[in-house]
């Protein structure tokens, strides 16, 4: 494909300013479980209604649960940042600021969103296919227009690292080397082969970028994998869907198993601690840790879980949501999709 300048300014995308003056752009093989065997219990509270709930999200202890934005059909993966939610609904972006999500709901991307990302300044990065091509676009607060940071073949996922470098999916696995002006992806070093596509979703550690594939977790090191070739971290993985990374550890779903399993930051060798082993019907989807907690959505049977990253004996059920799908955390604050009500909720502690 022809070249494109670098740092173009977006045609296509649609992009909106909050009145704050403020613009977005978002796109069992070797499991060890320590001292406990077989399926780990759930710890299940009674309900409650009384003040602490909505009709579709109903907590189970001392939490609040409200909607922060409804009518959103077909909504995904969330992200927040600040007092900034975006979230993706289909192919489109949302996005809103929190303390007025419905008065201030826009639509930031209507073509093709891929996926979206926060970079290590807090700003938001959006993965669009455009024109037959993958485009990466990154936006300031201040209104200006998006900025094009990168272009080339098909993306399917985008994300940055705790080392603030952007990792992004075109068939093969690839990391920005300009940080925001990456250019096209030819350049770009690689970190995986197409070989070992497809790549469901990744995360970067110091040393380490790992993704989860058909039936697997890998890994190679940032510099790229040894003669083309990934750690193998854990097998026989039923339907790997979403992981995410904290201070301790990389923590990843099992959807098809109802598994939620983490390694640590270095990798397991084949070996991820079981932090649930639930019924495969909770279908376990999107997942959120703060190096504390990790707090996961199972799809299935429509519970909103959270343990303690250094392992439970009962990871805990805080919710009751239809169909939740994806996380995120700030603070003490849950906030989490939910395509069976087409809501975000936020539940507070």
């Amino acid at each position: 494909m022809g070249k494109r300048s670098r740092g173009a300014a977006v045609g296509a995308v649609a992009v909106t300013t909050f009145g704050v003056g403020c613009s977005f752009l978002f796109n069992a093989d070797g499991l060890s479980q320590g001292s406990n065997d077989g399926a780990i219990p759930i710890a299940d509270g009674s309900p409650t209604e009384s003040g602490n709930g909505s009709p579709g999200c109903v907590v189970t202890g001392p939490e609040t649960c409200g909607p922060v934005i409804t009518g959103e059909n077909g909504v995904g993966k969330i992200l927040v940042e600040g007092s900034r939610l975006a979230w993706m609904r289909g192919d489109v972006v949302r996005a809103c600021q929190l303390s007025a999500c419905e008065a201030t709901a826009v639509t930031v991307v209507d073509s093709e969103g891929a996926d979206i990302a926060v970079d290590s300044d807090g700003l938001f990065l959006g993965a669009v296919q455009s024109g037959g091509a993958g485009h990466i676009y990154r936006l300031s607060f201040d209104g200006g227009a998006p900025t094009e940071i990168g272009v080339g073949e098909n993306i399917t996922t985008v994300t940055t690292d705790v080392n603030g470098t952007l990792l992004a999916t075109f068939r093969r696995l690839l990391s920005c080397p300009g940080r925001y002006n990456c250019g096209e992806f030819d350049g770009w070093p690689l970190i995986a082969p197409s070989a070992e596509a497809p790549f469901m979703a990744i995360a970067g550690t110091p040393t380490l970028v790992f993704w989860v594939t058909r039936g697997s977790l890998r890994s190679c090191p940032r510099t790229g994998c040894s003669g083309g070739t990934a750690n193998v971290e854990s097998t026989g993985l039923t339907d790997p869907r979403a992981l995410t990374v904290d201070s301790k550890g990389v923590t990843f779903t099992d959807h098809g198993a109802g598994r939620v399993l983490r390694c640590p930051l270095a990798g397991c060798g084949s070996a991820p601690t079981v932090l649930a082993a639930q019924t495969p019907t909770a279908a376990p989807l999107g997942v959120a840790s703060d190096g504390t907690r990790v707090v996961w959505a199972n799809e299935g049977d429509g519970t909103v879980v959270e343990c303690s990253v250094d392992g439970c004996d009962k990871p805990r059920v805080i919710a009751y949501v239809a169909a939740p799908r994806y996380i995120a955390l700030s603070n003490n604050t849950v906030f989490v999709s939910a395509s069976g009500s087409d809501t975000i909720y936020r539940i507070d502690r």
